[in-house]
C-alpha cells in the first residue's frame, strides 16, 4: 500500500474505502454533527480527524451537501474517484439524489426557501465538482440526462 495515494481495501464482511484526505478549515465550519447514523459509527478516523475509511454509504453521507454547508473539493474529487471502483456511476448519483431527498424531508427547516435554496446551492456544488473532475462519468446519454 502506498501511503500517499487512496487506496482501496475489501473485506468479507464490507467493502471499505481507505482515503487519505484532508479536511479543511471551512469543511470543519460547515459539518453538520448529526448527520446520519451511519456517519459516525462507519467511519474510521485518524488522530487528526482525517478520514482513513468507511462503508461507501457512510463516506456518501459525509459527501453530502446540507443546508450548512459541503464537503471540500479534495474530499469530494477523491470520495467520487473511488467509489467508482464498488459502484456504477448511475448508482452512486441514484444514491446522492435518495439521501438528499431524504435530507430534505428529515428537517422542518429544509422546507423554508432559505434552506432549501441553500442545500440546493451546495448540491449544485456537488455536480459541478463531478462534472468537471471526472467527465467520464457522464459520457452515457442517461448520465447526462439525470
Amino acid at each position: 500500500m502506498l501511503a500517499s495515494s487512496p487506496m482501496m481495501a475489501s473485506s468479507t464482511k464490507r467493502r471499505d474505502l481507505d482515503l487519505n484526505t484532508h479536511r479543511s478549515d471551512k469543511f470543519e465550519q460547515n459539518r453538520i454533527p448529526n448527520r446520519l447514523s451511519t456517519d459516525l459509527k462507519d467511519i474510521v478516523l485518524d488522530a487528526m480527524g482525517n478520514v482513513l475509511s468507511g462503508s461507501p454509504e457512510a463516506l456518501i453521507a459525509r459527501l453530502l451537501p446540507t443546508r450548512n454547508g459541503t464537503a471540500d473539493t479534495n474530499y469530494m474529487f477523491t470520495l467520487l474517484l473511488n467509489l467508482r471502483t464498488v459502484m456504477s456511476p448511475e448508482e452512486l448519483m441514484q444514491k446522492i439524489v435518495q439521501q438528499c431527498m431524504f435530507a430534505q424531508n428529515a428537517d422542518a427547516v429544509n422546507f423554508c426557501r432559505e434552506g432549501r435554496d441553500r442545500m440546493f446551492s451546495h448540491l449544485l456544488r456537488l455536480c459541478r465538482e463531478w462534472v468537471t473532475s471526472i467527465p467520464h462519468d457522464f459520457r452515457s446519454e442517461h448520465m447526462r440526462n439525470r
